[in-house]
C-alpha cells in the first residue's frame, strides 16, 4: 500500500468516527440526553399562553386590523402619507408612507421588540425603509415589553404605490410571518 493510499485510508476512518461521535451529541430536535426536546406548543398551552383558534390559522391582514400571536398582538395602522426631511435616507420611487406599529406583550416573560422584522413591497417592488431621524423614523425599540405592556413607534417606507402596499412582519425567531395589506 502507497504513502498516499495509507493517509487517504486513516482520513476516511477518521471522518467516519468524527461523524459518528457527532451523531451522538445530540440534536436541536433531541437534546443532548436523546429525549425527544419539548413541543413548544404544548409548552405554551401548559403556561396559558394560547393563541385564540380563530387567529392561528389567518396569517394575511387588512391595515388597522390587529394579530393575535402566542404572546403578543401587533397592530399595524394604515398607511399615511409622508415627507422626510432634507437629511433622511429614502429610495428612489414616488411616494413616502408612514404606518404606526403597536405591540402588545400578552406573556407572561418580557419581550424583545428589536426582534420584529419588516419589509414591504409596492406595485410589484420592494419598497425601501425610511430613516429619518428629525422625522421620527429610527430603528425599532429596544426596550423589553413587559408582560401586559405596550409600545407604539412609527415606521416609513418609500414606495412605488401607496394604494398597492404588502407588509410582511415577522415577532421574532418563534413567531410566523404575517402580510398586511391595504
Amino acid at each position: 500500500m502507497s504513502r498516499a493510499t495509507k493517509i487517504t485510508t486513516a482520513l476516511a476512518a477518521a471522518s467516519i468516527i468524527g461523524l459518528t461521535l457527532a451523531g451522538c451529541s445530540g440534536s436541536p430536535a433531541t437534546g443532548t440526553s436523546g429525549e425527544a426536546a419539548p413541543n413548544m406548543t404544548e409548552v405554551a398551552a401548559a403556561a396559558g399562553n394560547t393563541a385564540p383558534a380563530t387567529e392561528a390559522a389567518k396569517t394575511t391582514f387588512t391595515f388597522g386590523e390587529t394579530a393575535t400571536f402566542d404572546g403578543l398582538t401587533l397592530g399595524i395602522s394604515a398607511p399615511e402619507a409622508f415627507t422626510p426631511s432634507q437629511y433622511a435616507y429614502t429610495g428612489s420611487q414616488p411616494s413616502n408612507v408612514k404606518f404606526t406599529i403597536t405591540i402588545t406583550n400578552t406573556a407572561t416573560e418580557g419581550y424583545d421588540p428589536s426582534l420584529t422584522f419588516i419589509s414591504a413591497s409596492s406595485g410589484s417592488q420592494e419598497a425601501e425603509q425610511i430613516f429619518d431621524t428629525e422625522g421620527g423614523l429610527t430603528l425599532a425599540p429596544s426596550t423589553t415589553i413587559l408582560p401586559g405592556a405596550s409600545v407604539s413607534y412609527p415606521v416609513g417606507f418609500n414606495v412605488a404605490d401607496p394604494a398597492q402596499i404588502v407588509m410582511d412582519v415577522t415577532g421574532g425567531f418563534d413567531y410566523e410571518k404575517t402580510t398586511w395589506t391595504n
